[in-house]
């Protein structure tokens, strides 16, 4: 199985999210589907099913002792800073302390089970779109830089851990457990 844990979104953030799709012109642009919008904390890859069990347990290992948080959507960019765009991204408000508690307790606990640390920081982001061949000659750049988003804060309740099911008309997501925090 292909897993990654993530932070998921309201829904009103993930619709104010895709609606900038329409603010793009460019047809190079593969948008997130709407119910998919997240933020990911940490890819994980190929896991067996033993190793899912594994990583559910952990799961609430991690968020034990933490109380549901709020994060402020705003802003966003693209990958890679220059050249060809290869992704459309919303941005997270820093500075946000639970968050990067979650994440560090997610390093962490996911490293005595075996899986690597990330070997670069942590900068929160919410991938809008990917981008195959960016042959605007900097126009999508332009028209990235350009969008209109009004920052919006989500609160976060719990931990998800999601499977990806690659398919022909792209990937599919799969809640597969949700740690909770506790008041």
């Amino acid at each position: 199985m292909r897993l990654f844990l993530a932070l998921e979104l309201n829904p009103e953030i993930r619709n104010s999210l895709a609606a900038l799709e329409q603010q793009v012109s460019a047809a190079a642009v593969r948008w997130a589907k709407v119910e998919q919008i997240h933020l990911t904390s940490k890819f994980l890859g190929d896991v067996t099913d033993e190793r899912a069990v594994e990583i559910e347990q952990g799961m609430n290992s991690i968020v034990a002792g933490l109380a549901p948080f709020e994060f402020t959507v705003a802003g966003g960019g693209c990958f890679p800073e220059r050249g060809a765009v290869r992704i459309v991204w919303a941005g997270v408000q820093q500075p946000c302390a639970e968050l990067a508690t979650l994440t560090a307790r997610i390093e962490e606990q996911l490293e005595e089970l075996g899986f690597e640390r990330e070997g670069r920081p942590f900068h929160p982001h919410i991938t809008l779109a990917r981008v195959k061949f960016d042959n605007s000659y900097g126009k999508l750049r332009e028209e990235i830089a350009a969008l209109k988003f009004k920052p919006a804060t989500q609160r976060v309740t719990c931990l998800t851990l999601f499977q990806s099911i690659l398919g022909a008309g792209g990937s599919a997501y799969k809640a597969l457990h949700r740690a909770e925090f506790k008041d």
